[in-house]
């Protein structure tokens, strides 16, 4: 289908990180999960895949990093453009008697990640979240607007909160509050991830992580985004339990 572009907002100061929200068709039964993915399509020029970042019953809203052409194209699009969307693809997060809940976000990993509080009430989640400078750092402000939530800050040269990575300001949080946690939730990069994994081995806490590969079809066929035996697009890009260290072993 065609979705057009109702709103367009700059997330941060740097203004690298912007939110597109699409109106067409998603009143109609797609059904999209926390941590699915949309393939987004500009004709003449390429098709990506990127995280929903904000569900709603007639729209949705995707966040993007300007990171290459593809990306510059799609942040430039203005008010009513359209562009073509495939999907919703993948699994999403799997939330059901867990309370206690850690999310932990690297950078524009953070996207698909802020709505799950919105989403499920009866949780509590304490959001450990990172980027290289407080001008990078998005979405804040969304995550303090929900009671059920706690958040804790990192950056790399200590411009805002911790000063250090993530996944140091992860294992203290783990150890301050008494690893009361029943589930991990992490998105970032490979590097981020792989910490993340070792850390919730160590405290023994079931974790879920949202992979990335390269992808082109979105659902199986190409097989572009294969991790081993798993195509991340159709058995990813969310994976848990024992297929956690295969995963990331190719990653």
């Amino acid at each position: 289908m065609f979705a057009k572009i109702i709103a367009k907002r700059t997330e941060n100061e740097n203004k690298t990180i912007v939110t597109l929200k699409l109106d067409n068709g998603f009143s109609h039964g797609l059904n999209v999960k926390p941590g699915q993915f949309m393939m987004i399509w500009i004709p003449g020029i390429n098709e990506k895949p990127f995280s929903v970042s904000k569900i709603s019953d007639d729209y949705c809203e995707v966040t993007i990093a300007k990171v290459g052409n593809f990306t510059e194209n799609l942040i430039n699009k203005e008010i009513n453009d359209g562009v073509g969307i495939r999907g919703p693809f993948g699994s999403g997060f799997k939330i059901s008697e867990e309370k206690e809940i850690l999310i932990v976000a690297g950078g524009v990993g953070l996207a698909p990640l802020a709505q799950i509080p919105e989403i499920y009430k009866a949780q509590k989640f304490t959001f450990v979240v990172g980027s290289k400078t407080k001008n990078e750092l998005f979405f804040i402000e969304r995550l303090k607007a929900n009671e059920n939530t706690k958040i804790f800050i990192s950056t790399d040269d200590g411009s805002d909160g911790f000063k250090g990575f993530v996944t140091d300001l992860t294992e203290e949080v783990i150890k301050d509050t008494n690893n009361k946690f029943d589930l991990i939730i992490a998105c970032g990069r490979k590097e981020m991830l792989k910490k993340v994994y070792e850390i919730s081995k160590k405290y023994d806490i079931n974790l879920q992580i949202s992979a990335e590969a390269f992808m082109k079809c979105g659902m199986g066929i190409c097989g572009s985004c294969a991790k081993g035996k798993f195509l991340v697009c159709k058995d990813g890009p969310v994976f848990t339990g024992d297929d956690l260290d295969y995963v990331l072993n190719f990653m």
